[in-house]
């Protein structure tokens, strides 16, 4: 009879082999880059050894796999040694996943710095990255946009996200940038897989959070949530209960502070408006 910890281990296995093929990568090229024997990515490809984090986190961030199959398959990993955080290391600031595997079936997001990933226009994304420092800013937007499109398939997660009405005030970009941003956030906000809720400037608060995160949740093999949160040199990923359950509540809160979806939507309508007219920012009444 296979153990519990060996399926996670085969499985694991698998999809790294699965994401090294779709990127094009040989057991050679993979070695060469992360200065390893190609024995050891043998080995880790077929389960003989036990998968470090710190290992399936390298081959994961070479691979260019989107964050939530990086969350899914380190918390199966971190969950087969007992950990209940972990760090990974970004190689290119700024940088998005290229894969379009999408694991999570439910996503939740807080962003009060900028608007949402997963929500960018290109021209938006390609700054944003940019002032990160990104080597390719090009390259990592159209990586987004690729996320993008992998997620708003029938297949991909429920999306519910909370962003602060402050983010708005950020123009990373050309004049005008902001406003194109505006009309997308307006016209994915009808999507039926987006629920999009913003906090207006001015408004009272019942929690707050220093630092944008998400909450993944998973289809596959019973996965618990992770909470992802990126920091200017690594990844940090949570998947102790007592965690996730304390960001689960504080997503509520936060979004408790939030306009209803309809009220949203007007809202950043309204504040487009006050951005072409020059008049933004300032309070705004949608009643």
């Amino acid at each position: 009879m296979v153990s519990s910890a060996t399926a996670v281990r085969s499985r694991v296995g698998a999809e790294l082999r699965r994401l090294r093929e779709t990127a094009g990568l040989s057991g050679g090229r993979v070695a060469a880059t992360l200065g390893w024997s190609q024995a050891k990515v043998s080995r880790v490809e077929a389960a003989k050894v036990a998968h470090a984090v710190a290992d399936v986190g390298a081959l994961l961030e070479l691979y260019g796999a989107p964050d939530d199959v990086k969350a899914e398959l380190l918390s199966a990993v971190a969950g087969e040694l007992g950990v209940g955080a972990w760090l990974v290391r970004p190689g290119d600031p700024g940088g998005a996943p290229a894969a379009r595997e999408v694991a999570a079936t439910r996503l939740r997001e807080y962003q009060p710095q900028l608007v949402p990933a997963l929500l960018q226009t290109r021209d938006y994304a390609e700054a944003v990255v940019r002032l990160a420092g990104a080597a390719d800013a090009a390259g990592a937007a159209e990586a987004r946009l690729r996320w993008q499109e992998a997620v708003r398939t029938p297949a991909g997660p429920r999306y519910e996200a909370v962003l602060d009405a402050r983010a708005l005030m950020v123009e990373p970009g050309a004049p005008g940038l902001l406003t194109g941003q505006l009309d997308a956030l307006v016209t994915r906000s009808a999507e039926d897989a987006v629920r999009l809720r913003v906090v207006p400037v001015g408004a009272p608060v019942v929690a707050l959070s220093p630092v944008p995160f998400r909450v993944y949740e998973f289809r596959r093999g019973g996965a618990e949530p992770v909470v992802y949160v990126e920091t200017p040199t690594a990844e940090v990923y949570l998947a102790a209960a007592t965690d996730t359950a304390k960001f689960l509540a504080l997503f509520r809160r936060l979004a408790a502070s939030a306009l209803s979806v309809q009220d949203s939507v007007r809202y950043l309508g309204a504040v487009r408006d006050a951005v072409t007219a020059g008049s933004w920012p300032c309070r705004l009444d949608v009643g």
